[in-house]
């Protein structure tokens, strides 16, 4: 250990939740409770093969694999057959990452598990509510679109706050744009739309509506 880890208080530290690490920002040192914690797990799990399957899934959605453990734990108290595993398996992912605070839509989970959003839909009805944090959704969009934080900020005030009975991606999508389009910005409803997932006509269908 160099001397200025070896003095470092390690008061800035930020965690990268894809290795499994926490750094220290000062000096930048490694530390590696986290990654401990995962080889515990890799070591009880290293047969199994739906651990690697949900790794897959979180893997395609950029997400730390170090989940796939609670989601396998969370899989294992639902699976009552193994004719149920197929859809299971991806609306379990979508459940527990909503659950512990990793927004994340039907749509997204559909596109890179491979299983058709109704399947993923109907087992939801059958299952407590899942609530998905739309700030979190919203955030997300608006980086990929290259606003600035401020810009989310204001966007983040349009959202309805009542249940609209939308999809939340629909929610989201038409609230950027009608902001854009107050705003004056080029972003087309089409543009908007290719990058949030959605068709155009869903956008126009709410802002009928709302």
């Amino acid at each position: 250990m160099s001397y200025l880890e070896n003095n470092c208080l390690h008061l800035n530290i930020i965690t990268d939740f894809h290795e499994g690490t926490n750094v220290c920002t000062m000096c930048g040192l490694v530390l590696s409770e986290n990654v401990y914690i995962e080889n515990t797990f890799e070591v009880k799990y290293s047969s199994c093969h739906e651990v690697e399957e949900i790794k897959e899934v979180l893997e395609r959605l950029n997400f730390p694999t170090s989940l796939a453990y609670e989601i396998f734990d969370n899989l294992k108290k639902s699976l009552k057959s193994d004719k149920y595993k197929k859809y299971l398996i991806p609306f379990i992912i979508y459940q527990t990452l909503n659950n512990i605070g990793y927004s994340i839509s039907i749509k997204d989970i559909a596109s890179v598990s491979g299983i058709s959003e109704n399947y993923i839909y109907d087992m939801q009805n059958n299952e407590d509510a899942i609530i998905i944090d739309h700030f979190k959704l919203l955030e997300k969009y608006c980086t990929i679109l290259g606003f600035d934080y401020k810009t989310y900020s204001v966007i983040k005030e349009l959202l309805p706050v009542l249940n609209t009975g939308h999809n939340p991606l629909t929610v989201i999508a038409s609230t950027i744009y009608k902001y854009c389009k107050e705003k004056k910005l080029k972003y087309s409803m089409k543009y908007i739309s290719s990058i949030v997932g959605i068709s155009s006509v869903s956008i126009q269908r709410f802002l009928k509506q709302c």
